[in-house]
């Protein structure tokens, strides 16, 4: 019998959440056990609005993070980092500054996903 629930539980995961195969997470980690570390149930994409930008020293960007489910529901916070600190600083609303000549990759990360913006900061 366990078989048998087992191949049940796995066709109705497959069924609820199978985009998710195709978006990062891999495997019989996501279908048995419903997440993978690093990973949520059933969100579909996480999207950032601009992905590339380019910057004078001293104006700002707001980027748009945009994350859903399945079912079409948004996620409600972002997590928003820069890898470059010296030459761009991301807001915890995903408002860009450029501070430097130079160039950035500022990350948003949600419910387990992660999307990059480009940035280039010109003097």
């Amino acid at each position: 019998m366990p078989n048998r629930l087992h191949r049940f539980s796995t066709i109705l995961a497959v069924a609820m959440c199978s985009p998710i195969l195709a978006t990062g997470c891999s495997g019989d980690s996501v279908i048995t056990q419903g997440t993978e570390p690093g990973c949520s149930p059933c969100t579909a994409q996480l999207t950032v609005q601009p992905n590339a930008v380019t910057l004078a020293v001293g104006t700002s960007v707001q980027l748009t993070a945009a994350a859903r489910n399945l079912g079409g529901a948004g996620v409600p916070s972002y997590q928003w980092s820069t890898n470059n600190a010296q030459v761009a600083a991301v807001s915890s609303t995903g408002l860009v500054r450029a501070l430097s000549a130079g160039s950035a990759v500022i990350t948003v990360a949600a419910a387990g996903r992660t999307a990059i913006a480009s940035v280039i900061a010109r003097p």
